[in-house]
């Protein structure tokens, strides 16, 4: 039994945790995929042939996923667990989160590869840990009240 206070679906007799799991997976997917989508959108206004437009974006595609795997590793499944642990179920506290872990994440990650954080790789990491920890909490169904 858990306790309906700290439970992410009160009032739910069986929580969906196989939703929370697809949730998981699915939300960095979804974002990496329409990050690859809009790379595709510049790569094909800018470049001059076919093969530039295609490699310009199946590399951001390989970046994209990577990067939301080593997100979801670092600060998504620590994220959702802590606010599960404390029954946090607002849309502030998993924006709050996702900012700040997104942050974190994007600041070892920048250190641990180039030795130092860029801006821009903080804020991309930044708005998507946001953005991730937003669709992770719709599609697993969280809700207030």
């Amino acid at each position: 039994m858990t306790d309906a206070a700290r439970s992410l679906w009160p009032g739910r007799p069986r929580p969906p945790y196989l939703r929370l799991a697809i949730a998981l997976i699915a939300a960095p997917a979804i974002l990496a995929a329409i990050g690859t989508g809009i790379s595709f959108l510049i790569a094909g206004a800018s470049e001059e042939t076919l093969e530039g437009t295609m490699a310009v974006t199946n590399q951001a595609g390989i970046a994209l996923g990577v990067l939301g795997g080593l997100l979801l590793v670092i600060a998504g499944l620590p994220g959702v667990a802590t606010l599960w642990a404390l029954g946090q179920r607002s849309v502030l506290a998993w924006s709050a989160t996702g900012v700040v872990l997104g942050a974190g994440a994007s600041a070892i990650l920048g250190i641990a590869q180039q030795g130092q954080v860029s801006q821009t790789s903080l804020t991309v990491g930044t708005v998507f840990c946001w953005l991730m920890f937003l669709l992770i909490r719709a599609i697993a169904g969280v809700r207030t009240g």
